[in-house]
């Protein structure tokens, strides 16, 4: 429908065009033979018999001298007598034969100029004036009035105007057939684009290398497409983590409830205290896990959303690294893990969220002491860099394998599988959210049996609080 559409208004605009065209020839044609009537009555003038005089001594010349003419007199015995000008006969006297044939060819026209020729009776001599045409055409339209020639000629001449439009018309048949298909074509192609992406096949690209509108409308669909196909693409993402959300939800709450279910029951059985005691126990311990998942869920959620933000103040860092680490000694200590500390006495300053911030730091004390054996070295340090202040929490114990390093900040990667001592899966998922928010990275360096690196680098605040 819209090739039609198209088509039909481009042949309107060409016939349009045609028929102006044509009408501005008739009248230019017109206005040329109107023209040349005028011209040709001024050529028609007989200078010959305004000029002449007895004694042709005394013509006045003045009028060829302005207008470049030539004038001269051929006496009774046929010799050229030169009175002004250039444009003389070749020969200085004529035969009987040549001065015939002259007369005779007087009144023909010529594109140069247009003679006339009188004779005087008295002293037997002929003037003749040669004036330059005023006006040359390409074309002399000239018809025999008779009345056994005009209708021929008007036919004729009819014959020649109808071929003159019809070569016209034809030509703009096909140049509007040419140039509708340059439009068609692209417009074919959008079509088509336009209808695949309806469908939803975004992997389609429009191959128009033009440079025209055409080709910025190509440019424009493609990366349309291209946007479609990425959103498409996080769509699947995001639907297939949501999936892997709820079955990772469900896994890790499945086995605290179940196990803090056959607890309970137990309990219930058993008519011991000691035993009863026990039971109660582990029913609470998983509780405890069960309450952690949901507290981290409900933290990562929280995260996800556009509207979550984060409280900054500017603070000496170096001081609240000594707080939080102060906090953790009783743990460390406790687990059997031996500690070393590298805080610059000087101030440092960075602008963070001193509680979230504080959770990262905690995390990764906690996977340490948690994953560890006695005796294991932990370290932490902070370090100004440059713009950048660096933060490192690092020990010799186990560590992870390497592989699993890449993707442990993922949500729900454990290096340990047993959700009975493991962690829920979202502590470093939620740390590497915290320090994105405060504008910094987080990273791990570690290998089997040779420890973990986790290195944090924040901005640091030039100006103090």
């Amino acid at each position: 429908m819209m090739k039609k559409s198209i088509s039909r208004k481009l042949m309107k605009n060409y016939i349009s065009m045609y028929i102006l065209a044509s009408v501005l020839v008739i009248f230019v044609f017109i206005m040329l033979l109107s023209l040349s009537n005028v011209f040709n009555d001024y050529r028609d003038n007989n200078y010959a018999k305004q000029l002449i005089k007895d004694d042709y001594n005394k013509i006045d010349t003045k009028l060829i001298k302005d207008h470049n003419g030539t004038i001269f007199v051929v006496n009774k015995d046929l010799k050229v007598v030169p009175i002004w000008g250039e444009n003389l006969p070749q020969n200085k006297s004529f035969t009987m034969s040549k001065w015939t044939d002259f007369i005779n060819k007087i009144d023909e026209n010529n594109r140069d100029f247009k003679c006339s020729i009188e004779y005087n009776d008295k002293n037997k001599f002929w003037l003749i004036v040669k004036m330059p045409v005023a006006v040359n055409f390409l074309f002399n339209f000239n018809i025999n009035r008779a009345k056994g020639v005009l209708p021929e000629a008007m036919l004729i001449l009819a014959i020649l105007c109808l071929t003159c439009f019809l070569i016209i018309l034809i030509y703009v048949y096909i140049y509007s057939k040419l140039t509708s298909k340059y439009f068609i074509k692209p417009l074919d192609m959008f079509c088509y684009m336009v209808k695949t992406l309806e469908k939803g096949n975004y992997r389609e690209r429009l191959q128009i290398y033009k440079k025209d509108e055409f080709g910025a409308l190509s440019d424009s669909f493609n990366k349309l497409a291209d946007s479609l196909e990425n959103e498409k693409r996080l769509r699947k993402e995001i639907e297939e983590n949501r999936k892997r959300l709820i079955l990772d939800i469900s896994h890790d709450l499945k086995n605290p409830l179940t196990s803090t279910m056959g607890s309970l029951e137990l309990c219930l059985q058993e008519n011991n205290f000691k035993k009863q005691k026990h039971y109660l126990k582990m029913a609470y311990d998983n509780s405890i896990r069960a309450k952690a998942l949901i507290n981290d869920l409900f933290e990562y959620s929280k995260m996800d959303s556009e509207e979550y933000k984060l409280t900054f103040e500017k603070i000496d860092l170096c001081e609240y690294m000594r707080i939080q680490i102060a906090s953790e000694i009783d743990a460390i200590e406790e687990a059997g893990l031996i500690s070393e500390y590298e805080i610059p006495e000087k101030s440092i300053y960075a602008e963070i969220d001193t509680i979230h911030f504080g959770r990262v730091i905690h995390n990764l004390i906690t996977n340490t002491i948690k994953y560890n054996k006695v005796n294991t070295k932990i370290k932490i340090s902070l370090k100004e860099i440059d713009e950048n202040i660096e933060i490192i929490v690092q020990d010799n114990g186990i560590g992870i394998d390497k592989k699993l390093a890449v993707e442990i900040f993922n949500r729900f990667v454990r290096e340990n599988k047993n959700t009975q001592t493991s962690g829920t899966g979202l502590g470093l998922t939620i740390a590497k959210k915290i320090v994105t928010m405060h504008n910094g990275t987080i990273s791990l360096k570690t290998d089997i049996n040779r420890g973990c690196r986790f290195l944090i680098i924040i901005p640091k605040s030039y100006n103090n609080p």
